[in-house]
């Protein structure tokens, strides 16, 4: 019998899962399968392989999978418990810095078009071209369902309050010159723009719409020095 919602997660497993550290891979099989997830997106899978990620999801439930493997080796990849068909994002990709992921999943009853992602962890007047290129390569598809995940390396003005932007900014951002150049524009205020013109083509943020919104920043894992939280 067919759910009448769909579970739908993205995940940056943080370098390949620290390129298999035993601990994490188990950890992160036993999350997965009490998510009881039908689709799982994937950012920095280093190291992965198609037949890695093809025993990795049969043991977490989700029988479909595949592995978009990038010029930068931080990988991308989609587990899903329903069929997926890989629709040809070449072109797209070398204007993306970890390229974009598409598959069209045979939902029960409809079908969704999931797009994963990985924008550039470096100035956001890059990710502002990258959004557009999002956009471009959407638009054919805007009447039919469809979802963008992954990690945008970006932050939403609809979170403002709820990040406290200006202690982040302040207290945080202005006090590392890497986070300046990620998050700031010439003004050195948080440059939104990215998320924005995603808004602006029509994508909604999920997390926003929810009674009790919620955010992905600040996180209690904070490895990463280009890592605002």
């Amino acid at each position: 019998m067919a759910r009448e919602s769909r579970r739908i997660c993205t995940y940056n497993v943080f370098e390949g899962l620290d390129c298999w550290h035993e601990q994490r891979v188990a950890a992160f099989k036993d999350w997965v399968v009490r998510q009881d997830l039908d689709v799982l997106g994937l950012n920095e899978a280093n190291k992965f392989t198609p037949e890695v990620l093809r025993e990795l999801a049969a043991q977490c439930g989700l029988a479909h999978c595949h592995l978009h493997e990038t010029r930068t080796g931080f990988h991308l990849g989609v587990m899903s418990r329903h069929p997926i068909k890989v629709l040809d994002t070449a072109a797209l990709c070398s204007a993306m810095h970890h390229g974009l992921l598409h598959v069209l999943v045979d939902f029960p009853g409809e079908a969704c078009h999931v797009l994963v992602t990985h924008l550039t962890p470096f100035e956001a007047s890059r990710r502002r071209e990258e959004a557009r290129a999002i956009l471009a390569h959407a638009m054919p598809f805007e009447a039919e369902p469809l979802l963008l995940l992954g990690d945008l390396n970006s932050l939403s003005a609809n979170d403002r309050v709820l990040h406290d932007h200006d202690r982040l900014l302040a207290g945080v951002i202005c006090k590392v010159p890497k986070l300046q150049r990620k998050f700031c524009n010439g003004d050195g205020c948080v440059d939104y723009e990215p998320i924005n013109i995603l808004y602006e083509g029509g994508f909604l943020d999920v997390p926003s719409t929810r009674a009790e919104p919620s955010t992905t920043v600040p996180t209690p894992a904070n490895r990463d020095s280009a890592h605002v939280g």
